[in-house]
Parts: C-alpha cells; sequence; structure tokens
C-alpha cells in the first residue's frame, strides 16, 4: 500500500507527528466552518520503511462523523493518508 493524498490538517496532524506517541492528542476549530474537533493517535506503526501513525478525528462542534485514517511520513517528509 502506498500513501496518497498530503495531510493538510496540520493544526490537528502536527502534536502527534511530533511526539509520535500513542494516545498523543490535539484539538483543532476552524473559524471559517464553526466547526471543531479531536485528533488522537491510536497507534504507531511502520509500513513500508515508513514511520506511520492511525489517527482518529472526532467532531465536537459543528457535526461531522468520526473517521480513522492511517498516514505515513513519506521519504521527502511529508505526511500522507496511507490505504
Amino acid at each position: 500500500m502506498k500513501p496518497t493524498g498530503s495531510f493538510s490538517s496540520s493544526r490537528c496532524g502536527r502534536c502527534w507527528r511530533e511526539a509520535q506517541k500513542q494516545g498523543a492528542t490535539a484539538d483543532w476549530a476552524a473559524k471559517q466552518s464553526g466547526r471543531a474537533g479531536r485528533a488522537t493517535l491510536l497507534r504507531v506503526f511502520e509500513r513500508n520503511g515508513m514511520p506511520c501513525g492511525e489517527i482518529e478525528h472526532v467532531f465536537t462542534v459543528g457535526g461531522g462523523n468520526r473517521y480513522v485514517l492511517p498516514f505515513c511520513r513519506t521519504g521527502d517528509g511529508t505526511w500522507k493518508v496511507a490505504f
């Protein structure tokens, strides 16, 4: 499986990407949409030699669905969704 699509929500991803610790959380808020949420690093793993993390996103304001996505850091240092 290869990473696809950059992870642009740095507000909610920066904390766990830097810490790389399971259970790390980061709250975020988007003023334009009025939505807010929390991202939690559920697990840390390696895939094809890349450091990865499985992230749970939960909306706390403004509605939206809970979702869980894997992200991996590619050779150029960017984090991408990895399916």
